[in-house]
């Protein structure tokens, strides 16, 4: 099972097909003599591209979040990530059909392009074609002149922005990228729900106002236990990848809302505090 993540949102239907591209920045050139040469630079930002489906009927296949949304819900998302002109976390996590975790791919992107493309072969349906671009942060190095005209290299300390006390959630916040451009650090984002009382990082409302602090970085341990309610029985996280995975091995309905970490995933590891598994009237496997 693939899951893709743009900044908070998760695609309903996974691409078929992902392409990388990794841009070249070498440059030839001719000698005097004629003779060609290759000048070897690092390799330029990455672009990734692929399409997807927006649906606008509820397919068993569809993942959600939390409940089903309509293509123009996902549109808007994509609107906001064109036009907000911030960079966001680009995520694809990988699990075999035998429930193995695989690699992912976590990277800070921006989006390019996109378009979106209504064909009578996929009905009511949309189809999304986007290009995301690796980003690089990057800051200024002043050089002042001395007198004689040579250039002297002066390290500036980058100025910090002034923490403000309280914040308020705009469109296409995510509680770790306030954490990261606040705090300086994504992983900030459990202790800053903690001072908020806020039980899963990864629900936050546009409009709400947040207590911001310089919280310590959170560290979770990755064998805490995942609980039954009404039951002895304890299942030990490390020997699961995933909250669902989990749940359907040992037949209850998948409740609980797993606390997200910085990479955006639904890991166990992730979670801080046991997740209670209310068994329901009629089990599900």
């Amino acid at each position: 099972m693939y899951k893709v993540f743009l900044s908070d949102m998760l695609l309903p239907v996974t691409p078929s097909k992902f392409v990388t591209k990794i841009k070249n920045q070498n440059k030839s050139i001719q000698l005097l003599n004629e003779e060609e040469i290759n000048l070897i630079k690092p390799a330029g930002l990455s672009e990734f591209s692929f399409s997807f489906l927006l649906p606008n009927v509820r397919y068993p296949f569809a993942l959600y979040d939390s409940e089903f949304h309509m293509a123009n819900w996902y549109t808007e998302k994509l609107k906001i990530l064109k036009n907000g002109k911030f960079a966001f976390p680009f995520i694809v996590s990988r699990m075999s059909s035998k429930g193995v975790w695989m690699f992912h791919t976590d990277t800070i992107v921006t989006l390019e392009d996109y378009s979106i493309t209504e064909d009578c072969d996929n009905g009511v349906d949309l189809i999304v074609d986007v290009t995301l671009k690796n980003y690089q942060p990057y800051g200024v190095v002043i050089v002042p002149l001395k007198n004689k005209g040579e250039a002297v290299k002066k390290n500036v300390r980058m100025k910090s922005k002034t923490m403000p006390s309280t914040y308020t959630v705009k469109p296409g916040d995510t509680l770790w990228k306030i954490a990261k451009e606040l705090l300086g650090d994504g992983s900030k984002c459990y202790n800053l729900a903690k001072l908020n009382n806020i039980s899963n990082p990864n629900l936050i409302r546009v409009g709400q106002v947040l207590r911001i602090e310089n919280v310590s970085t959170s560290t979770q341990s990755a064998t805490r236990n995942v609980s039954l309610a009404n039951k002895s029985t304890s299942y030990n996280s490390a020997l699961y990848n995933d909250v669902t995975l989990l749940t359907r091995l040992i037949g209850y309905n998948n409740v609980p809302i797993p606390e997200a970490n910085e990479k955006g995933l639904m890991k166990v590891s992730s979670i801080k505090k046991p997740a209670i598994i209310t068994r329901p009237n009629s089990c599900v496997r």
